[in-house]
């Protein structure tokens, strides 16, 4: 059986698809699209459904490219042609087409800033990013509040902030949470977390979020095909390691003000490594809540000490975003030091 998308549709005419350049299976979302490598306007794709005690997994077997360019044909459109093989014998297939876009446009730029952020230690290359853009196949939103993974739970992929701010925390006995980190767009939540059988924390979104999924298996291909990836991914990781470590200290030996100064210094950095400030300010959509929970503080005693920030005309915070009015005396008076960020090349 044929199923056709028209060119320029934007709702499939078929519960089976579910937008230009991906298949809906159960909860899942198979991209096809992102597995492109040239510029080619037909791909041909066949699948075939494994089954498994408790679940059925949709497999790529076949991904053939067949190669007609499209760059210079603006008006050519896109057809994608799949097969569905429940067993050798009983086959089902369908085909739809699209408009024609370029590479660029193929494969969406996802990981621009997780690129900004690695720029800052070394220079990756075109393909390099390529390779990176490509294996970060799957894409999920969350909404405010809810777990992007949960402790207990067996990590299968790495997640990367594209848009939206995330947290690790910990939930206490008596029902509060800790948050130990805060996730910018281009933070990776763990290159290795793969490796663990089960979550000792959690990540939450702290507003809506839009995360990138990069499979166990695609991030140890990375790493052993490219020397180079795998020390940029190391790097973001030494960081992440490095930036805990400051946490620590700025918890146990900073008073409060300068504890809530110390950390809008890392922010505004942070967010000027990944690409997302305006001069000096940054969005920071944090409720005072969040942010005594990550301090150690009450909300009351985060409330105190902002409004004293205010006062002497250090800091600035308007429709969550917040602005730093004077970076020099605010670096002096929280003891900020930058080299825990490793980015000898930003501006501070």
């Amino acid at each position: 059986m044929a199923h056709e998308w028209a060119a320029g549709s934007t709702t499939p005419r078929k519960p089976g698809l579910h937008r230009p350049g991906f298949i809906r299976f159960g909860a899942s979302i198979h991209p096809l699209v992102p597995s492109l490598r040239t510029e080619t306007a037909v791909i041909q794709t066949i699948f075939y459904f494994d089954r498994q005690p408790g679940r059925t997994r949709l497999s790529c077997i076949v991904s053939k490219l067949m190669g007609l360019e499209w760059k210079s044909k603006p008006s050519m459109t896109l057809r994608i042609s799949v097969s569905l093989y429940r067993n050798p014998s009983s086959a089902a297939s369908f085909y739809f087409v699209m408009p024609c876009l370029t590479l660029k446009e193929m494969i969406p730029a996802v990981t621009v800033r997780l690129f900004s952020k690695l720029d800052h230690f070394m220079s990756l290359t075109e393909e390099e990013k390529r390779s990176i853009e490509q294996a970060a196949t799957i894409r999920r939103t969350y909404q405010k509040g809810e777990d992007v993974i949960s402790e207990g739970q067996r990590p299968d992929f790495v997640h990367l902030i594209e848009e939206g701010w995330a947290c690790r925390y910990k939930r206490l006995d008596n029902g509060d949470d800790h948050i130990m980190a805060y996730l910018i767009p281009g933070d990776l939540c763990d290159v290795h977390v793969t490796i663990l059988n089960e979550m000792d924390h959690s990540i939450r979104a702290l507003t809506p979020l839009k995360i990138a999924l990069l499979p166990a298996h695609e991030i140890s291909l990375l790493m052993e095909s490219s020397s180079r990836i795998a020390r940029a991914l190391f790097w973001s990781t030494l960081v992440d390691e490095a930036t805990l470590r400051e946490w620590l200290v700025n918890a146990g030996s900073r008073s409060a003000d300068r504890r809530l100064a110390h950390v809008f210094c890392e922010m505004l950095l942070r967010s000027r490594i990944a690409g997302l400030t305006d001069d000096n300010s940054f969005d920071l959509p944090l409720t005072q809540v969040e942010l005594a929970n990550s301090m150690g503080l009450t909300p009351i005693h985060v409330n105190r000490t902002l409004q004293k920030l205010r006062a002497e005309n250090l800091i600035a915070f308007n429709n969550k975003r917040m602005r730093i009015l004077d970076w020099e005396s605010l670096k002096e008076f929280s003891g900020f030091k930058p080299n825990y960020l490793h980015c000898e090349n930003v501006t501070c």
